[in-house]
């Protein structure tokens, strides 16, 4: 059913040490990397990418604060940068 490359939050966890509420948290702070969810009899799974890698996070700032939005764009951009992506000037109107 789940592919080599994809892993459950179960075995995140006991992969990157910590506990299955610290995944959910990091989840939610979108800390894992890529994830999707997958219906299964028994409910729906989430699913991780493997290799399980932990982003860091900046401290001091909320996961759902104007800095925290403004350092995952910034993140997003050095990304596609490294990885050659050309990025495109948004035009401000107004």
């Amino acid at each position: 059913m789940v592919r080599d490359n994809w892993g459950t939050v179960a075995e995140a966890a006991e992969a990157l040490g910590v506990t299955k509420a610290r995944i959910y948290q990091l989840l939610k702070k979108n800390a894992l990397g890529q994830t999707k969810e997958q219906s299964t009899p028994w409910g729906t799974a989430i699913l991780i990418r493997k290799p399980f890698t932990r982003l860091e996070l900046p401290t001091g700032i909320r996961h759902d604060s104007r800095a925290y939005r403004r350092y995952q764009k910034d993140l997003k951009k050095r990304v596609r940068e490294e990885r050659g992506g050309t990025l495109v000037k948004e035009n401000s109107s107004g």
